[in-house]
């Protein structure tokens, strides 16, 4: 009886082969399904930090912004067409922006405020009340 090397040498190859191929699968399955979940907690954590966040009421002269996510930095309000270049930082909680400059031209209504960040831009339609060219005082 003779037994061919060669041929058992080969169905060892195409073992070996089909081994490495399902331990490749294998892996990469595990990595991605841990990857993806990082990546949803990750956009999970941040849609739900931001969901209260946004333009406030008007007292006095500042349009209060509410912030319960990580701390933004304003570029601009707008305030129908007036556009001012107003440069805070917007920590967690409320925090008040003067928007006395940015009423020109207007008179008592309703306005849409728009409050732009590093991060996202905001809008609401506001009632403002304006006195003698000024915000007028609650």
């Amino acid at each position: 009886m003779k037994i061919n090397k060669k041929a058992m040498s080969e169905v060892i190859g195409v073992v070996l082969i089909i081994s490495i191929v399902v331990l490749a699968v294998i892996g990469f399955g595990s990595w991605q399904n841990g990857y993806l979940s990082d990546v949803k907690v990750g956009i999970e954590e941040e849609h739900k930090s931001d969901f209260n966040t946004g333009i406030g009421e008007i007292i006095g002269d500042n349009i209060y912004f509410q912030n319960d996510g990580r701390t933004k930095q304003l570029t601009a309000v707008q305030v129908e067409e007036n556009y001012c270049d107003i440069t805070k930082e917007l920590n967690t909680g409320a925090t008040g922006i003067n928007i006395s400059s940015c009423i020109n031209n207007l008179a008592t209504g309703i306005y849409t405020v728009v409050i732009i960040t590093d991060v996202k831009t905001y809008s609401k339609s506001v009632f403002i009340e304006i006195e003698s060219g000024k915000l007028k005082q609650i």
